[in-house]
């Protein structure tokens, strides 16, 4: 078979949440780890990200706050909030945007 044939064959890779609503697949949980920030607004500019990806759906079944200034502990507690809301998958995202 020609090299080129087999990579036509070749199905594009998926990425979670690509055009999928609903369904079978993994179900994905996300954690926001943002630095901290000592600007009280900043708090409001993380909550509307996280449900603006919550709201994307698709595979994602829920987001979560974080903040390194937390430690390990409150990492700890955003995947177990997810996982108890049925994610089979949990990615952590840096979030560095907040000024502050």
């Amino acid at each position: 078979m020609a090299r080129g044939a087999a990579l036509r064959r070749m199905e594009r890779p998926r990425r979670v949440g690509d055009g999928v609503r609903g369904g079978s697949g993994p179900r994905i949980g996300a954690v926001l780890l943002y630095h901290g920030s000592s600007n009280p607004g900043a708090v409001v500019a993380e909550r509307a990200l996280a449900d603006r990806v919550r709201s994307r759906g698709g595979h994602i079944v829920g987001t979560e706050l974080s903040h390194l200034s937390g430690g390990d502990e409150e990492l700890s507690l955003a995947v177990e909030a997810l996982l108890a809301k049925g994610a089979s998958a949990v990615v952590v995202v840096p979030m560095f945007l907040a000024p502050g």
